[in-house]
């Protein structure tokens, strides 16, 4: 799981129900889980190829690594850049599949615990929403 991740989770448990502050949070939450932009794939791999002593690779290869990078976010990017780092064993630029690897369990959880978190705001609305109708 991301540090980042865990650390704003962290933050965020105990915190009352507060329909002035959730959205807050589901905004910010949502934010950090945009995709990546192009530079920040570029920083990756630039980060890794100047650490191991390689060249990163020709426009078209890049372009695949753009392609397949993009979707996921930058915070988590750079855990798995940081893992490659102290984990890989080879002085070669990990395969796009390699990231991905990498990527999509940590991805699809934070993912999931968004959409579970949004869910349960939007419940809590309708509850609340409710309860003020019927005494009104």
């Amino acid at each position: 799981m991301s540090n980042f991740f865990m650390k704003f989770k962290k933050n965020i448990i105990g915190i009352q129900y507060n329909k002035t502050i959730w959205p807050n949070i589901i905004n910010r939450m949502a934010s950090y889980i945009q995709p990546c932009t192009r530079k920040d794939i570029a920083v990756v791999l630039e980060t890794i190829a100047s650490t191991f002593s390689i060249n990163i690779p020709n426009e078209t290869g890049l372009e695949q690594y753009f392609r397949i990078l993009q979707k996921y976010p930058a915070s988590l990017l750079k855990d798995c850049m940081e893992d490659i780092l102290v984990k890989y064993k080879y002085a070669r630029l990990p395969l796009p599949v390699e990231f991905t690897d990498r990527l999509e369990a940590p991805y699809e959880y934070h993912l999931g615990w968004l959409r579970k978190i949004t869910r349960t705001f939007y419940k809590l609305e309708t509850v609340s929403y409710t309860h003020l109708r019927a005494h009104e």
